[in-house]
């Protein structure tokens, strides 16, 4: 195989086309048949554009020697690549405070594909300011795929099965409300009966 002259050209011989790894998602497994050193060659041009998979790539190296470089990256930006940036950095043995505090603050802005990254990648980062920030999604976040992913990360959480928050009626029908339209003062009501009803599975 030729070398790899770039993080793009890299990226999309392992995974295919932005368009096919934004439909698709990634098999991080086939970071493991690549070359690490075209991949620590291209890795800061790829965290430098804010790539998530870049970051993904940098947990999935687990070289501490790469934290300086993904920590540098420290609350720039957020979505997935916020999310994804923090689990790498807890992974490498890190300042986790600060990751997951970059990764709550970003789920409370952006735009609402952004926060929804962020709410389903949080189940990866347990913790009590994690499991807060996921139940204030519930109740206040106005778009209900946001409030969905949320929901399903704070099953993850707590272990509570099943992990579909569809089949906890409970929550679910509450949190559906408006979802379709920019909530109501009611249906807001019935976001924050959601949360509750989270809350109470959670044990708390």
């Amino acid at each position: 195989m030729p070398p790899v002259t770039s993080w793009d050209e890299l990226r999309e011989r392992l995974f295919g086309t932005p368009y096919e790894v934004w439909h698709d998602g990634i098999q991080e497994s086939r970071l493991d048949s690549a070359d690490p050193r075209d991949l620590r060659a291209a890795l800061p041009e790829g965290l430098s554009a804010g790539d998530w998979v870049a970051a993904v790539t940098v947990r999935r190296l687990a070289d501490p020697a790469l934290l300086p470089l993904v920590t540098a990256r420290l609350g720039i930006g957020g979505g997935r690549f916020c999310v994804e940036a923090a689990r790498a950095i807890v992974a490498l043995g890190g300042d986790r405070a600060a990751a997951v505090s970059w990764a709550v603050d970003a789920l409370g802005w952006g735009a609402w594909s952004d926060r929804l990254d962020v709410a389903a990648g949080l189940r990866h980062l347990p913790g009590p300011g994690v499991v807060e920030a996921l139940l204030a999604a519930v109740e206040h976040d106005p778009d209900y795929l946001v409030r969905y992913h949320a929901a399903e990360s704070l099953l993850h959480l707590g272990d509570i099965t099943p992990l579909d928050i569809t089949r906890h009626s409970e929550v679910f029908t509450d949190l559906a409300a408006g979802a379709d339209r920019e909530p109501t003062a009611e249906e807001r009501k019935q976001h924050a009966r959601a949360a509750a009803a989270l809350r109470g599975l959670l044990g708390g």
